[in-house]
This record gives structure tokens, sequence and C-alpha cells, in this order.
């Protein structure tokens, strides 16, 4: 693969496919580029090593027009009529993934393998009025939410939205010494501009309403399931602005709904569907009856423009935190965001630890991220590479650097708890090895072949002796970035290099 083959497909993995007329917005993700991320302390807690990795292929979202809600509301018809009163999300992963057990969040038992070898936890999150200034969580909700968490994968995101602004990039965690749980402070990851997500948190178990294949209570390949659950919610930063009860707690709308797991053998992916009513009158038809009016309790019909209403209503005196998170919606008319397809999307996929720890999530895949695209461009360059130099330069031996010693590596404090954007290898330490087309790439083309090995010998006999960084053509010849080039950068590369 030439570089500019290989500098396109970086930019594309993660883009937004073109959506036309009543079709969906579906949203790519490269197949395969599961990445490990735990988050104990350490990050070597046990996951189930014969499971399946959530890995996220594509996700889709538009307005829905079922052809029967109350008998099937998965058979039917894209459609940006206003007689379309449902919303389709579809999420479809690589390989047999089955849903989520529960993991002891609200007192009952920790079981996420209740289900299966292979359960899917995550948020899957949209910004339904695209605008990145309303919505959000606040508190220890908010740690495990795609601002705060993306950057583990080594990389900021890049959303490449067909005429939206792009997301604050000032907003993502780098560092996980940045996460103080304290809104005000920068970076704000509170505000995700989400409002509104479909959860796989594990906070209770959900309800079989049908299963395919043998009746075992295994979600199995070839079989489809309907479950219930709390699987959509509005985000819980606006609790305390919303009048709404019946839900999981009051303030609260997270109605129970009905998803579809199923496993196609033929292509081995597990697309997991969400159809929900947009309007009251889609209530109604989803539930075979006469529609019922918007108001306050979630246990009953309930749809996304009751939802919006209550937060149009909110009272005035509402301050602090919540108000900068719910104020945009203030007055707020709930049509002019049934166009599902406009909606904003991030996906952040994990597994769950095989036991109980304070830990809640292992991550596997994150959309529009490309390990080691530091700026969130998309590509893999020279920058990014000079990045990571910068951040070692920096810290080696400082307070940030866990071992002490200034010896070319920044060991990450409480690794696993935390964590930093440069670890894109996700070992607990900063180095040379952290880029992920290769050490010995050291010309940042995202290749290593003899261009390297040649650069690299031209910079070394220019500068062996000096100082580090000391560059050449981009190529830096303090290979091990101990700040002195070395015999010892010669040997590091040369082996690298043979790698």
């Amino acid at each position: 693969m030439n570089r500019q083959r290989t500098a396109a497909v970086l930019f594309v993995a993660g883009l937004v496919c073109a959506s036309h007329a009543d079709n969906p917005t579906v949203r790519a993700d490269p197949a395969g580029d599961v990445l490990l991320r735990r988050t104990d302390l350490g990050a070597v807690g046990a996951v189930n090593a014969a499971g399946v990795l959530p890995d996220l292929i594509s996700l889709s979202h538009g307005r829905w027009r079922p052809t029967n809600a109350a008998a099937n509301p998965y058979a039917g018809t894209y459609s940006e009529d206003p007689a379309a009163h449902f919303m389709r999300i579809d999420v479809t992963l690589a390989g047999c993934v089955n849903p989520p057990g529960t993991l002891a969040l609200d007192g009952g038992f920790y079981d996420p393998y209740l289900f299966g070898p292979s359960p899917v936890f995550g948020f899957i999150e949209f910004d339904v009025d695209e605008n990145p200034d309303t919505g959000g969580e606040l508190g220890g909700a908010a740690v495990h939410r795609y601002p705060a968490i993306a950057a583990r994968m080594g990389a900021l995101p890049t959303i490449n939205d067909d005429d939206d602004d792009t997301f604050p990039m000032d907003r993502y965690v780098v560092h996980g010494s940045q996460i103080d749980f304290t809104f005000g402070s920068p970076p704000q990851y509170e505000r995700s501009g989400a409002d509104f997500s479909m959860s796989f948190c594990g906070c209770a178990p959900p309800t079989i309403v049908s299963q395919g294949g043998d009746g075992d209570g295994l979600f199995e390949p070839g079989e489809t399931w309907i479950v219930r659950g709390r699987f959509f919610e509005r985000f819980a930063g606006f609790q305390s602005a919303s009048g709404f009860w019946g839900g999981s707690d009051f303030g609260l709308w997270d109605p129970l709904v009905d998803i579809r797991f199923s496993h196609a053998v033929a292509s081995d992916t597990t697309t997991i569907t969400l159809v929900f009513p947009l309007t009251q009158t889609g209530a109604g038809l989803l539930a075979g009856v006469a529609a019922q009016p918007i108001d306050f309790n979630v246990a009953n019909q309930t749809s996304l423009a009751e939802a919006i209403n209550d937060l149009a209503i909110q009272s005035s005196s509402i301050s602090g935190a919540v108000r900068t998170l719910s104020l945009g919606w203030k007055n707020a008319v709930a049509s002019d965001w049934f166009e599902v397809r406009k909606w904003r999307a991030t996906a952040a996929l994990a597994t769950a630890y095989i036991e109980e720890q304070e830990a809640l999530y292992a991550w596997t895949d994150m959309i529009y991220v490309t390990s080691g695209d530091f700026d969130g461009d998309g590509l893999l360059k020279t920058e990014d590479r000079s990045a990571r130099d910068a951040y070692v330069y920096s810290n080696d031996g400082g307070s940030a650097d866990a071992d002490g010693s200034a010896n070319g590596a920044v060991a990450i404090p409480s690794f696993g708890r935390s964590f930093s954007i440069y670890d894109t290898n996700y070992d607990g330490v900063v180095n040379a090895y952290d880029w992920p087309p290769g050490a010995a790439d050291v010309n940042a083309d995202t290749m290593v072949d003899i261009l390297d090995l040649l650069d690299f010998l031209d910079v070394f006999a220019a500068c062996e002796g000096l100082p580090g960084p000391c560059l050449n053509n981009n190529t830096n010849a303090d290979f091990n970035l101990d700040a002195f080039v070395d015999i010892l950068d010669f040997l590091d590369f040369v082996g690298a290099f043979a790698e």
C-alpha cells in the first residue's frame, strides 16, 4: 500500500456515509480495530478470553415508518414524511455479541455474562439538537462518556458530520489526571453536547421478551432476541431541570424499551436495533391503542417529543451546571429535531470484567478514532509523532512520571484508572514505542521501510554526541528520547527496524 493510499484509508475511517432523501445516516467504523483498554488499577483485570470483544462495524439512524408498529416495529421503511412517527437506530458489531448482564450498579448482583460469553456494554450518544453546548453528564457518570474516554484509544477523535461545526477539541480529556469531577474546570468533558443515549450500562437486568433458537437463555449464533430494559435514555445531566417521574428516579427519562439483538451467520455480525416513537401518536401506534397526551409519567406512553417538551418548559430558576446543560432546550419545539439522520452521534463500546471490582468497563472500540492521531485530523503524520516526543521531553523524570527517572519514558501514575493519549500501546508508559505504524517509522510516513533506515542513518551521523531532540528532515536522531544522541539510539533503532 503506497503512502497516499495509507493516508486516504486513515482519513476515511469513521467518516459519515452520505445520506440522501429518506435514507438513514450510516456511520462506518473499520472492522478489526479493537483495542482493549482496561480501567482497573494496573490494567490487569481479567475479561473473558474466549469471548468476542465488541467491535463496531456501523451505526445507522434515521426516521422510520413501520408497516404495523404494534405487530412488528422492525418492518417498514425509512421516511422523512411527517407521518413517520418513529426513529430507528441500528448498531452492527462483528461476531456474535450478546445482551449485557448486570454490574451491580443498583445494589443488585454482578453477572455481566448472564446471557453469554460476549456481552456488549457502552454508550451510543446522540446530539439531537446539533448543539455542542447543550447536553452532557455530571459527576461520576461523565467519566464513562465519550469526551472523557476517547483518548484512551491513543487519539483525539475525528468527527466529520456534513455542515456541522467541529466539536470543541479542548473538551476532550487527553490525560487521566485531568478528570477532577469539577464542572467549571477545563477540560469540560461533562459538556459532551449529547442529549440522548442508547445505553448498555449494566445498570439493571434486562428482561427477555422473546428468544429464537434453543431457548436456553444464552444468545448464540443465528438467534434473534427481543430484550426489554432501560436501553434508551435522556442524559441524567438534565435530571434536576425535569419534572418527570416513573423512570428509575425522579427527573430521569429512561423508559423501558424493547431492542432486538440479531446474529447473522452468513456475515457473522450482530445487529442491535431500537425502534422508538418520536411522537405520542407513534407511542399509541406502538402500543396498539389510542395515543395518550404528553404528560410527566415515563412509565406510560412516552416519546422523544415528551422528553423534549419537559426540557422546553423547564423552570427559569434552574442554576449552575444543570442550567448550562439544559438552558438551550428552553422553549424548544420538539418537531424541529425529528430529522433523525442529522443527529450527531458517537459510540464507545466495552466489555466487562469477569469478577466485580471498582472499575466498570474495559473499553474495546470507539468510533472516529485513529490511534496515533493526536490532533484529530484523521491522519498520522510528523506533527503527531513530534507531539509524542515533546510530551516525553517535557515530563520525563518530573512529577507526571511515576518512575521518577529521566530515562526516555514517562510512566503514568495510577495507570489503568489514569491514562495518557500518547500511550498508544496502552502499557502504562509513554516512550518511543508509542507509534502505531511501528517505532522504526522515524519519518512518520506510516510505513517502516528502507527510507526510514536511510533517514535515520543520515540524521544519526550528523547528530551523534549532541543533545536531543536532534532533527533533520523531520527525523529525530534521539530515537530512545533520553535527550542525548548516542550509540544506544542506533542500537535501539536497528532493533525496532528488524522487528
